[in-house]
């Protein structure tokens, strides 16, 4: 595809990959003319290409810094919910060769499921946030977790809910809790 289009492997250093979970492939080509679009917001050039149910965007002028990167992803995200098509995006950042970029794709693909579990509020995320939830998998795979997690199991799933956002998505502050999950701080904290 490099070849194809005269870019420079070396440019392709970052990648965004756009999840398009409702697999309504007919709109997938509406969805990339208006991520291309957004992106223009970011980063001045790119090069973005379909495969399957799946956007890729190579900014060929590397995103500026992690703020930006986040204000991009919050964009697909609202484009998503205006829409009503589930979008989830993954930022993959110091990509220097195409065996990267091929890895970033096999992580994406094999952990975004369980990523998406450990963090349902959120749908985008970082090459990090994949890395921290293999690393979840890989824990609850082991026997000596599992007497545990079967504690966590017999909680009411309300309550399970309400200590996921807690911990991991709310960085365990009440407030932001109970906004997130729309309930009264109270009920948090109790």
């Amino acid at each position: 595809m490099a070849k194809q289009y005269q870019i420079d492997l070396k440019q392709l250093t970052s990648l965004l990959i756009i999840n398009n979970s409702d697999q309504s492939i007919g709109r997938i080509t509406q969805i990339k003319t208006d991520m291309v679009q957004i992106a223009a917001s970011f980063t001045a050039t790119i090069f973005c290409e379909t495969y399957g149910n799946e956007l890729f965007i190579f900014p060929l002028i590397p995103v500026s810094d992690f703020q930006s990167w986040n204000r991009w992803q919050k964009a697909i995200s609202q484009y998503g919910h205006e829409h009503g098509v589930a979008l989830t995006s993954t930022r993959f950042v110091s990509l220097a060769q195409p065996a990267k970029i091929r890895a970033a794709y096999i992580k994406n693909r094999d952990t975004l499921a369980i990523t998406k579990i450990i963090f349902p509020h959120k749908d985008y995320f970082s090459e990090q946030d994949l890395i921290f939830a293999h690393s979840c998998q890989q824990l609850i795979n082991r026997d000596d977790y599992k007497s545990r997690l079967y504690k966590l199991e017999q909680l009411s799933a309300d309550l399970l809910e309400t200590l996921l956002a807690f911990c991991l998505d709310a960085k365990e502050n009440v407030e932001q809790t109970a906004k997130q999950l729309y309930i009264h701080p109270n009920t948090v904290k109790y």
